[in-house]
């Protein structure tokens, strides 16, 4: 279905209407073995390959660290708008001591002239390497951790006024795991979004977004962990397996971020485009690391993976083939099959998988 299509039926609440009509004559069930599964694998692979890199790792985290806060900034040809990105932090009213590293990740542009400038500050320490992607510039910044806890800031975005004050005293007051502020997403002048939060000392994992920024992260969290490199999609991560891994989590009403809108981004860009299979690559993987962490495949849980699985299905939908598609299913069912054997639940997206429904999926994946 055409994604603006989708979008107004959902809009307009004409989606529930369609899926009801439709779901009587959903019946096209496929069979979920060993054959079919290796069979939709190499097609997938064919298309474009599992990267295969896992979020398990080892970080050097500091026994008595020197800051309160160590921020992640990594940077590729951001000439535009890294200045003003570093500017934001060095402006920062606040009590709390910090360190910024920036991981110039091979740019080719003027990144490296602009960051020279900043080379004698004593609050950023700057790492030049050849290109590893947005995981591997953030994982550069993760190899040594000297703070008690962490941000990932985007280089072509910025901080809001009091933005480390607010997370830090917050995260001072509750020694909370995680704590993540408002934020807002803009292009020029105009503001396109907001994400809002109350104070909350004891929040929800259900509560937080799904971007790796907005928040701090007690460092601990990343002793054994690392974005998984390859992969579009990488803050798949925050939702998989850091936010099951905080013991607590704040929120604070104060704006702290400043999404700048890239067109030329990914999740503008990915539609069509066979990479786009890392979405549902990145969950089988981070499926996999969380078995080895020994977190839980619980009900919970259950449901929210299912929920990534339907982003999936909406993502590689893009690609307009329903061999895909098929493959995708075929997989994803397997997957549940595997974490989660014997759980029966009262959804019909997640017995569509159980089932090998696949007409049913199409039409939840679609509709709802």
């Amino acid at each position: 279905m055409n994604h603006l299509l989708y979008l107004f039926l959902k809009k307009t609440k004409l989606n529930k209407g369609l899926y009801r009509l439709c779901k009587a004559k959903s019946r096209e069930q496929i069979p979920i073995g060993f054959k079919e599964v290796e069979k939709a694998q190499i097609l997938l692979n064919t298309l474009h390959a599992d990267p295969h890199h896992s979020c398990i790792c080892q970080n050097l985290v500091a026994a008595t660290p020197q800051y309160d806060l160590q921020i992640i900034v990594p940077a590729y040809n951001v000439e535009k708008y890294i200045k003003e990105c570093l500017d934001s932090v060095l402006s920062q009213d606040t009590s709390f001591s910090y360190i910024v590293k920036v991981i110039n990740d091979g740019s080719t542009d003027g990144t490296p002239k602009i960051l020279g400038f900043y080379q004698k500050n004593n609050r950023i320490e700057i790492i030049h390497q050849k290109n590893k992607g947005l995981s591997g510039a953030r994982n550069t910044g993760l190899q040594e951790i000297n703070a008690r806890y962490l941000m990932f800031l985007d280089s072509d975005d910025r901080l809001a006024p009091g933005a480390i004050e607010a997370l830090m005293t917050m995260a001072q007051e509750t020694d909370a795991d995680i704590v993540e502020g408002a934020s807002l997403k803009f292009c020029g002048a105009v503001v396109t979004k907001r994400y809002t939060h109350s104070d909350e000392k004891r929040a929800s994992a259900n509560n937080l977004y799904g971007f790796a920024w907005g928040k701090v992260y007690k460092a601990d969290l990343f002793a054994h962990i690392q974005f998984p490199e390859g992969y579009w999609f990488e803050d798949t991560l925050c939702a998989l397996i850091l936010h099951p891994l905080a013991k607590k989590i704040s929120t604070t009403s104060h704006c702290v971020y400043c999404y700048r809108t890239n067109f030329k981004g990914i999740s503008r860009t990915f539609r069509g485009k066979p990479k786009c299979l890392d979405s549902y690559y990145i969950c089988e993987q981070l499926l996999a690391d969380r078995a080895k962490l020994g977190l839980p495949m619980d009900e919970k849980f259950l449901h929210g993976i299912v929920r990534q699985f339907r982003l999936n299905s909406n993502r590689i939908s893009s690609l307009k083939r329903e061999d895909v598609d098929k493959a995708v299913f075929i997989q994803q069912s397997a997957l549940i099959r595997q974490y989660f054997p014997g759980i029966t639940v009262q959804d019909e997206f997640i017995q569509s998988f159980i089932e090998g429904n696949f007409s049913l999926y199409q039409l939840q994946a679609t509709l709802l």
